[in-house]
């Protein structure tokens, strides 16, 4: 019964962890924001863009970059600090770029059909004031993306500048194509880019995950050299530069300005650097033919993601790429995991029930016993010694216990065993 009792009485004592309130301070989570982002030339880098040179903010540059030829970027990928093993933080804001994009396939369209001695425009957009660059050969394109450069200095854009307090576009990218099951009937989007405050939450438990809770587009910014809010918005004046809006609209301009001739029964033309990976997100990975088990997640839907994409990644290095953007601090709440020895009662109850069937068994036998009227001989050793003897009196309980106050007996010991000998 002891060695059952032990392993149980083990298996009831656990060590267990539960998380509790940590004891650090009030600022559980640090991370970065982006209030003011202006490059005084501190990370400018020249590109060329036909002949003249331009300027161009290096971070920015690669965040656009990283946004076109990665597909999962993530508002998470900018990784706080936690002063405990989980944290999560207070709701906070920050400057970002944000993304929209409509259908514009009603909209009227014309066409310049290519050929060898007068190169086509492919296709325009009525009201749009683009034309999107052809690779010139025979044939139309059947994909086109254009983003028109609309600023032409650093201090405003000529096509729509800051009315009534709301800032220009970032950009306004443009996309035409022949779905490959249907190529009758061209689908046309409108993606834009524009400034807008993000209100952000953020926590962290192995992983840093940041969620979007708020996006401000209605907010009121002024006409100046650098575009600041008319009023703080939660106590942060935000500000952007206006150069740094206009190279943001040259390097967009640069990266989707692309073409491509797509032929089921021929080769593919690409022009332009980023065109096939636009292509693939949009006609999908087999753009000169038709699959009709292709799936969701392409045509407007992988424009979307596209655009969302280059979105969060110049919003991240708003974030990180600035001198103007050092971490917040935000309060709380932080937890960390204790130890703590966990008993399971139940654990115990298997040896109890083993223990009360074992007693009730014996003082059930004893009972039983009484009551079956056992011979003398085998509940007394007095009665056993004279059972061989002719004139044994012992036949009843009385009997032996008048017998035994007059004999007198030893207990002796002949070298190899005990027994009893009468000596009356």
């Amino acid at each position: 019964m002891l060695l059952a009792f032990a392993p149980f009485a083990q298996q009831s004592n656990t060590i267990q962890l539960k998380v509790v309130n940590s004891t650090t301070p009030s600022s559980s989570i640090s991370i970065n924001r982006a209030v003011t982002w202006m490059n005084y030339a501190w990370n400018s880098t020249y590109f060329d863009k036909a002949g003249t040179d331009e300027f161009g903010d290096s971070t920015a540059f690669s965040s656009l970059l990283s946004g076109v030829l990665n597909r999962n970027n993530s508002i998470s990928d900018i990784v706080g600090t936690c002063q405990a093993e989980s944290c999560t933080g207070d709701d906070y804001t920050t400057l970002a770029v944000c993304e929209s994009v409509e259908d514009i396939s009603s909209q009227g369209v014309s066409y310049n059909r290519s050929n060898s001695t007068s190169p086509s425009t492919g296709v325009r957009l009525a009201g749009a004031g683009w034309q999107p660059p052809s690779l010139g050969y025979d044939d139309e394109d059947t994909f086109w993306m254009y983003a028109p450069q609309t600023f032409t200095d650093g201090t405003q854009a000529t096509s729509s500048p800051v009315q009534n307090g709301t800032l220009p576009p970032v950009s306004e990218i443009y996309l035409a194509y022949l779905p490959p099951c249907d190529d009758r009937n061209e689908d046309r989007n409108l993606a834009t880019l524009s400034i807008c405050i993000q209100g952000l939450r953020s926590s962290f438990n192995n992983t840093m995950r940041t969620e979007i809770v708020e996006t401000r587009h209605d907010l009121k910014w002024n006409d100046h050299y650098e575009h600041c809010l008319t009023e703080p918005y939660k106590g942060d004046n935000f500000c952007i530069g206006a150069p740094d809006i206009a190279q943001w609209n040259m390097m967009l301009e640069r990266t989707f300005k692309d073409s491509a001739y797509l032929n089921a029964g021929g080769d593919n033309y690409f022009k332009g650097q980023w065109a096939l990976l636009i292509v693939n997100d949009v006609v999908g990975p087999t753009p000169a033919f038709c699959n009709p088990n292709m799936g969701l997640g392409y045509g407007f839907e992988g424009f979307t993601r596209r655009a969302n994409n280059v979105a969060i990644s110049i919003s991240n290095a708003m974030r990180t790429g600035s001198p103007y953007s050092p971490p917040v601090y935000l309060n709380g709440t932080a937890w960390s995991s204790e130890q703590y020895i966990a008993v399971e009662l139940n654990w115990l109850l298997y040896p109890c029930i083993i223990s009360s069937a074992i007693t009730v068994f014996v003082f059930a036998t004893v009972v039983k016993s009484r009551d079956e009227k056992m011979p003398l001989w085998k509940s007394s050793p007095l009665v056993l010694l004279h059972a061989a003897e002719q004139q044994n009196t012992t036949t009843t309980l009385k009997g032996a216990e008048k017998d035994a106050k007059k004999q007198q007996i030893q207990l002796q010991y002949n070298g190899e065993h005990w027994y009893l000998e009468d000596v009356s």
